[in-house]
């Protein structure tokens, strides 16, 4: 009886070691064992609709980059808070790591003004890429032919022109920033032909006099712009320079009429 129940729990132990090491098993064998053996590889666990993913090392075991920010508050205008504009920064760094698909990312703050940033996996140049570089915000306006209807791209290269009518429409994309071209009589649809926004001097050579060519950008903005709640939505006030608001002021009138 003893050797009978001694054999079940050796089964039961030589099973859950099994499982165990069916779920730990990593999906890159030859980084951990000796390479002479053709060790199997892949995620190990596959139940249905569920796969088990690969076991996520931290910055002390896979390696990577560690950063430290610090903010150079001087810069601030004397209202803003301090705190909220850290917390901001720390939130724009967060959305560009998750963006790109960085496991295992810490974004903590320490003291009043840095950032430290652990980056598992990143190289010191790709950590300088995704988190050093500043965001520039861009204005474009689309590219119009000779009869002032606006050219876009479609699918499979070639292009073609819409109007704006019933029977065509250029719509927003929010998911990837572009703005698509749908024409209701040919059925052919694509994505609008963006340029710089710029300063053109079409009906008046004067127009444009020290800006003609000059693109319409974030580094025209005063640094008072701010996103206001209102209701349940929310608005950007944007305030430009005197450089950007006549470019502004001149690419609007150009594209309302």
């Amino acid at each position: 009886m003893r050797r009978s129940s001694t054999g079940y729990w050796l089964a039961v132990i030589a099973a859950i070691t099994a499982f165990a090491l069916v779920v730990v098993w990593p999906d890159n064998p030859d980084r951990y064992l000796p390479d002479f053996f053709p060790w199997p590889s892949g995620n190990g666990l596959q139940v249905g609709d569920f796969d088990r993913e690969e076991m996520r090392l931290g910055l002390d075991l896979k390696g990577g980059t560690y950063v430290l920010l610090e903010a150079d508050t001087s810069r601030l205008p004397p209202d803003i808070d301090v705190d909220a504009a850290v917390e901001g920064a720390k939130d724009i760094i967060e959305n560009r790591v998750n963006a790109f698909g960085v496991a295992e990312t810490e974004i903590q703050r320490e003291g009043v003004n840095r950032l430290s940033v652990q980056l598992p996996g990143i190289s010191p140049e790709e950590a300088r890429d995704l988190i050093g570089k500043t965001a520039l915000l861009e204005f474009r306006e689309p590219t119009l032919d000779a009869q002032g209807n606006v050219l876009c791209l479609a699918d499979d290269g070639t292009q073609f022109a819409v109007l704006g009518s019933t029977n065509s429409a250029i719509i927003p994309d929010r998911e990837s920033g572009e703005a698509r071209c749908i024409d209701a009589v040919s059925g052919r649809s694509g994505k609008a032909i963006l340029e710089p926004a710029i300063c053109q001097a079409i009906l008046d050579p004067a127009a444009c006099e020290g800006v003609a060519g000059v693109p319409l950008n974030g580094t025209l903005l005063n640094p008072d712009s701010e996103v206001i709640a209102q209701g349940q939505g929310f608005a950007v006030t944007l305030e430009f320079n005197s450089t950007g608001g006549e470019i502004f002021s001149n690419v609007s009138g150009r594209l309302i009429e």
